[in-house]
C-alpha cells in the first residue's frame, strides 16, 4: 500500500490494480469529398467562387470583350444566313434555257448544268442546309451568356 499512496501522490489518483487513465481514442470519421459536377474548368472555377461568396464572381474586362466578340460574331453569322435565305427566296427558275448554275473548283475546272430539275434540288438542298445552321446559330444564341 506504500506503493499505491505514493502513485496516488505522485499522479494525483490512486489506481486500481488493472484500471488505467487513459480514455478511449475516438475513430475519426472519414469525410469523403464531394465531387463537383464536370464541366469545363473556368465554369466550375466560377461556380465554387459564387458558392463561397455568395454571388456572382468579378468578370474582367478581357473576359467580357471576348464575349461580346464572342455574341458579334454569332449576330454577324445570323445576318448572313437570313440574307442568303431571301436571296435564294427571290431567285426564279424555270423551264427556259436562260436558267444555269455553275460551279467552279480550285483548279479552275467548272461544272455548268441548265437541267431545271437539277438546279431545284441544289437550291433546295443549299436552302435546308443554311436553315439549319441558322437554326444551330439562333440556339446558340439563345444559350448565350454574358
Amino acid at each position: 500500500m506504500a506503493t499505491t499512496t505514493a502513485n496516488a501522490k505522485k499522479n494525483g489518483t490512486e489506481k486500481k490494480p488493472g484500471q488505467t487513465n487513459k480514455k478511449p481514442v475516438p475513430t475519426p470519421e472519414i469525410i469523403k469529398p464531394v465531387t463537383p459536377a464536370k464541366s469545363n474548368g473556368s465554369d466550375v472555377t466560377k461556380d465554387l467562387a459564387k458558392e463561397a461568396i455568395g454571388q456572382e464572381p468579378v468578370v474582367s474586362i478581357e473576359d467580357r470583350i471576348l464575349q461580346v466578340e464572342k455574341l458579334k460574331g454569332l449576330t454577324d453569322r445570323h445576318k448572313r444566313a437570313t440574307a442568303t435565305l431571301n436571296n435564294l427566296s427571290e431567285f426564279k427558275y424555270n423551264s427556259s434555257e436562260s436558267c444555269k448554275i455553275t460551279i467552279v473548283d480550285d483548279a479552275g475546272k467548272s461544272f455548268t448544268t441548265g437541267d431545271i430539275n437539277l438546279i431545284r434540288n441544289i437550291a433546295d438542298g443549299a436552302e435546308d442546309y443554311i436553315k439549319s445552321k441558322k437554326q444551330d446559330v439562333e440556339n446558340e444564341l439563345k444559350s448565350f451568356k454574358l
